[in-house]
């Protein structure tokens, strides 16, 4: 049973070219939502599903845990969350366009929105460069 107190919120943050949207139950006091900086994921193009299935393809012949990968990916199905956290974890070995995975927020400036019932607020997140992970 769901505390009679609480609300249903969907939080969006945003920039010019992607999203990420999750809706959450809150109740009564302090709510926190993590965010790994990953967005909403965007189905492929039918250029884009050819490339990743190809590449997938050749892990036919890989050892066991590319097997496991090759399977999961399969099993997928229609979840394109699945398949392209698949591709992210392998980009390098497959050797696609890393867009192919997961897109993370880079340092830059977001739009936060937070939507409860006909109410939204919205707020501006900056995320900046860690000067510890600079280059030099």
């Amino acid at each position: 049973m769901g505390n009679k107190d609480s609300i249903e919120l969907t939080i969006e943050i945003s920039n010019d070219a992607d999203v990420f949207t999750q809706s959450f139950k809150s109740g009564p006091g302090l709510n926190k939502l993590m965010w790994n900086r990953e967005f909403t994921p965007q189905s492929y193009s039918a250029d884009e599903q050819e490339q990743v299935e190809s590449a997938f393809a050749k892990l036919d012949t890989a050892r066991n845990f590319f097997r496991r990968s090759l399977k999961r990916f399969q099993k997928a199905g229609d979840s394109i969350a699945v398949k392209r956290k698949l591709v992210t974890d392998l980009i390098d070995f497959l050797n696609v366009d890393p867009s192919l995975g997961l897109q993370k927020a880079e340092p830059g400036t977001f739009q936060v929105s937070l939507v409860y019932g006909d109410n939204r607020k919205i707020q501006q997140l900056i995320i900046r460069q860690d000067p510890l992970l600079d280059e030099e």
